[in-house]
């Protein structure tokens, strides 16, 4: 970075802009301050529109300031440059970000194609997540099931249970067994799909350039 801006102020400037970026209203020692370039580049860096230095503008006009927009464009375009690249398109993608049509006419294609890549993953991993969830869950619901089973079968034979209490029993039992088998069904239909999603995960990962 001291060679992006010439000087060794630039870790203090990279902090100040941090920080004004961070937010949304400036203090009269910050806009008097402000290095405009540093903070440009900064929010270029992190792929925050234009349009924030309006933001900006207006905390600052309150003391009389008026923000460099020049040299905030200037180094914005800098922190584009570092932001609008394929890695950096995947990994949002991968993250599940929304895109914003930040970067330079000129890197767009490349960022998005890399952003749609990273996408299809996470979008892949969410359903593998999803559906691991589900799955989890019928088995809870089977085992709860079971287990009341057990407890139902073990009162039916009691020597205690009446005979109308036993018809009861009964009647519940067959319920339950049946659903039962029907969630066993599912786990089977979820285990199935759980496997598919997993390998077309591992396909795109494998598959991914970036």
């Amino acid at each position: 970075m001291v060679n992006q801006f010439g000087d060794s102020r630039w870790p203090f400037i990279a902090l100040l802009g941090l920080l004004a970026s961070g937010c949304a209203s400036m203090g009269e020692d910050e806009c008097r301050v402000a290095d405009w370039r540093a903070i440009g580049y900064e929010d270029g860096v992190s792929g925050i529109a234009a349009s924030h230095i309006g933001e900006r503008r207006k905390a600052c006009a309150k003391h009389g300031v008026t923000p460099n927009f020049a040299a905030y464009q200037q180094g914005r375009d800098e922190g584009l440059r570092e932001y609008c690249t394929p890695a950096s398109g995947h990994r949002l993608g991968r993250k599940g970000r929304p895109l914003t049509a930040v970067c330079p006419s000129e890197l767009q294609g490349d960022f998005r194609d890399a952003y749609k890549s990273g996408r299809e993953i996470h979008q892949a991993a969410t359903v593998v997540r999803t559906t691991n969830s589900k799955l989890r869950r019928k088995k809870r619901e089977r085992d709860e099931v079971r287990s009341s089973l057990t407890g139902k079968t073990s009162k039916i034979i009691a020597p205690s249970t009446s005979t109308e209490r036993r018809i009861e029993l009964l009647v519940e039992i067959q319920e339950l067994t049946a659903r039962k088998n029907a969630i066993e069904s599912e786990i089977s239909k979820l285990g199935v799909n759980l496997d598919r999603y997993r390998e077309k995960l591992a396909a795109l990962e494998h598959s991914s350039v970036y």
